[in-house]
């Protein structure tokens, strides 16, 4: 299996987290050991985004990263971004998951390297930890400027930065580089 540090960027809503989806998916259809997780929104009746769950790739446990201030009265003694509550203590449990499962991984994906998540200290030292690996598929918030992160675009072998006229023609570039490397 060839190297790859994939790091992909691009506003909300552009399909970060779907190409990450498409590419654990590939990943595992291929029978390569993959770990990591993705991030998904959640949505009231009326389609608003209420907040954030994390999903594992490899048990697919899920739990809340973040909820809007609004729907909750305890709010105010989380750490927030935005308007978001973030349960960085849960997040910070979970990383003792990720760290196992990352000594059997072939390829790291993790969605993503934000705001949200850059505010444990303990996801920091797995990142740093992550980019040293030579195998890995990334995305980061376009908009957050942290050490980790230019550590991150400085390491990958590809930088793609999705936007919604150049998506899908990325998605297929970024799927085609990944079963030639996992054909190698």
């Amino acid at each position: 299996m060839k190297d790859f540090r994939i790091a992909i960027t691009g506003r909300p809503g552009v399909g970060k987290t779907t190409l990450v989806k498409r590419c654990a998916e590939l990943l595992r259809e291929m029978g390569v050991r993959a770990a990591g997780f993705y991030t998904e929104e959640v949505r009231n009746k009326n389609g608003v985004r209420e907040g954030f769950v994390v999903v594992d790739v490899v048990s697919r446990y899920t739990f809340e990263l973040a909820r809007s201030m609004e729907s909750f009265r305890y709010s105010q003694a989380l750490p927030h971004v935005g308007r978001y509550a973030v349960f960085v203590r849960e997040f910070e449990n979970y990383i003792e998951t990720l760290e196992r499962e990352m000594r059997n991984a072939d390829v790291m994906v993790i969605d993503e390297v934000g705001p949200m998540e850059l505010l444990s200290r303990r996801f920091i030292q797995v990142m740093e930890r992550i980019i040293a690996k030579p195998r890995w598929i990334v995305t980061h918030h376009i908009r957050v400027k942290h050490p980790v992160i230019k550590k991150l675009e400085a390491h990958s072998t590809l930088k793609v930065k999705l936007t919604t006229t150049n998506r899908d023609a990325e998605r297929e570039r970024v799927l085609k580089l990944l079963r030639e490397a996992l054909k190698e």
